[in-house]
């Protein structure tokens, strides 16, 4: 219970951080706030389980990268990345993918985001099975990881 508990708390400060700008650190827990709130009024699940499995859902798990070759060639090649890799990637398409949205009101645009990702329907999750696509694609240049 405590490890989870401690779980739930360094996620809320790592999306605190990705939302941070300028050092407004209050208006970050006021967005993240409302739109935990507004995921409480809109779905009869619990918040944390929801943001647990957007992130679960968002999370890359290929990435691709590149490297210069003879002759300034560049090379790409798919690699496994690892899971704090893996959260980082996943908030940081939570994040654009719900700026992107139409809506003025930034936590609902996350409200949104969150469930639609929940339910694997979101716009970060089509961004994520291209860039797995992708890497699978360059699946032949996996031996190139050297560096």
């Amino acid at each position: 219970m405590k490890k989870s508990r401690h779980n739930n708390a360094l996620l809320k400060n790592k999306i605190y951080n990705y939302l941070l700008r300028n050092g407004h650190k209050k208006t970050c827990e006021k967005i993240l706030l409302k739109s935990i709130k507004l995921i409480q009024k809109f779905s009869d699940k619990n918040e944390k389980d929801l943001i647990k499995q957007t992130i679960v859902n968002n999370a890359p798990i290929l990435q691709v990268k590149q490297i210069k070759r003879k002759r300034k060639k560049l090379k790409e090649f798919p690699f496994i990345i690892t899971r704090k890799i893996r959260i980082f990637f996943a908030i940081k398409l939570i994040l654009e993918t719900s700026k992107q949205k139409l809506s003025r009101n930034f936590a609902n645009k996350l409200k949104q985001e969150i469930l639609l990702s929940a339910n694997s329907s979101g716009e970060g999750i089509k961004e994520k099975k291209a860039i797995q696509e992708h890497a699978l694609k360059l699946k032949k240049y996996a031996h190139y990881r050297w560096t």
